[in-house]
């Protein structure tokens, strides 16, 4: 009978068992993922000029070829990517964790608020997420692809 207040699906370490014939036997060890990247967006409520955000600030690039968006580089709290486009739309590229994102959004938006005060910070979301995980052994792609290759 499951107790109240328990994980029905504990995490235990499990064996890792090697792949290729003759390969040493691994010790027992927990598996882990880490998280490398994430990308978060706000919208700033009002429209931006892009060329004044490139001319106004040092840590940005504007490409002649695309006038609508503005690259701004962040190094504090974390080294992140802003991507700014003039509709006040704003995608933060390159942080490490949630938090770290959230942090260079709120940073970027003061920033832009420094140069436009109506810029306020709406609507955030995480939209993507990339992770790592250890499996411990080799992955074949070329036995995946020959056991499911129904083509």
């Amino acid at each position: 009978a499951l107790q109240k207040g328990m994980n029905p699906y504990p995490v235990l370490p499990t064996p890792i068992q090697p792949r290729r014939p003759g390969a040493p036997r691994e010790t027992v060890q927990t598996r882990n993922w880490s998280l490398c990247h994430v990308t978060v967006k706000f919208d700033c409520g009002v429209p931006l000029d892009c060329r004044a955000v490139a001319l106004k600030f040092v840590n940005t690039e504007h490409d002649s070829q695309r006038p609508h968006r503005v690259y701004m580089r962040l190094r504090t709290p974390t080294k992140a990517t802003c991507l700014i486009h003039n509709t006040g739309k704003v995608i933060v590229l390159g942080a490490r964790s949630v938090q770290a994102a959230k942090q260079s959004a709120l940073s970027c938006a003061k920033i832009l608020h420094i140069m436009q005060p109506a810029v306020q910070f709406l609507d955030y979301c995480v939209i993507n997420m990339v992770a790592f995980y250890y499996v411990g052994h080799p992955i074949w792609l070329e036995e995946l692809q020959a056991a499911h290759n129904e083509v």
